[in-house]
């Protein structure tokens, strides 16, 4: 896929629309992909001037117009066929856009379809609106295990005595220090896996905001800790648990970004998984 052309892929429900080389829609145009629009709300001051009173985001449109490759009558009738049975579908969509090198994804609601014509052609040809509630686009998601790599080498060399070489072992950690690069900060969502007993784990980030879980794990119980948007909780094999009521169910920053692990007993018998998504206003 060219690097300089922009290309999507429009899965509705379990239905998928890709454009590109080496698929069976091309892409037209699309519209809206590219930022957000804010309303910023004024007041007057008595004497001359004003001051913003609000500002938020709005929610997004993104109109894509995609046509068939098809060549045969027979093709055309079956994708005609196949497109009105794909854009009939309510079922939640997911707009995926590629783009300098980019890839970058938004759920979405397809709001309305529209039929073109084509005094060159019979191929089927459709403006599609989507509506996205939320507006920001998201990369692929990360996951971080809060394992770190120790180097092969370094310089100056040294050795411990009687041991040789060491070749690339790897520690687990109760800590990550990593950078987050999206443009808004986001939640995450942390899994703890224990592999024997473990009381009250708790994770805390570099500002002293932490979320501590009041229960005990035992052998191969898995703790989620979820701060993202709309799914905010702790929970215990899918059953929600207690937590400290002074928990902050705080999101990651923008910049460099330090969670810590720790529990009141047990936190060597915890497996640690991270995985977030970063926020962008568009691609």
């Amino acid at each position: 896929m060219s690097i300089d052309r922009k290309e999507i892929k429009l899965q509705i429900g379990t239905n998928v629309v890709q454009t590109g080389a080496a698929y069976d829609w091309n892409l037209l145009s699309i519209d809206g992909e590219e930022m957000m629009e804010r309303e910023i709300s004024l007041e007057q001051y008595v004497s001359d001037g004003a001051y913003i009173k609000n500002e938020r985001y709005l929610p997004r449109y993104i109109t894509v117009i995609v046509q068939s490759k098809d060549a045969s009558d027979a093709l055309i009738l079956a994708r005609y066929i196949q497109a009105v049975d794909y854009f009939a579908n309510e079922a939640d969509c997911v707009l995926t856009v590629y783009s300098h090198g980019l890839e970058r994804w938004i759920n979405c609601k397809l709001h309305k379809r529209e039929n073109l014509s084509s005094k060159w052609h019979k191929r089927p040809h459709y403006k599609l609106t989507l509506t996205c509630a939320s507006p920001w686009m998201q990369e692929a998601e990360i996951e971080n295990t809060f394992r770190s790599s120790i180097p092969l080498l370094v310089f100056p060399m040294t050795s411990i005595a009687a041991t040789g070489w060491l070749t690339g072992q790897t520690s687990t950690g109760n800590e990550i220090v990593f950078d987050y690069n999206g443009q808004k900060e986001n939640g995450f969502l942390l899994t703890l896996t224990a592999t024997g007993a473990v009381t009250n784990p708790k994770v805390t980030n570099q500002n002293g905001d932490y979320v501590r879980v009041l229960d005990t794990l035992s052998n191969a119980e898995a703790l989620t800790i979820d701060t993202r948007s709309g799914q905010k909780g702790v929970a215990v094999d899918g059953v929600t648990t207690k937590y400290d009521r002074l928990s902050t169910f705080f999101e990651l920053e923008k910049g460099e970004n330090t969670l810590t692990v720790s529990a009141d007993s047990g936190i060597a018998n915890l497996v640690k998984v991270l995985t977030y998504t970063e926020l962008y206003r568009g691609i």
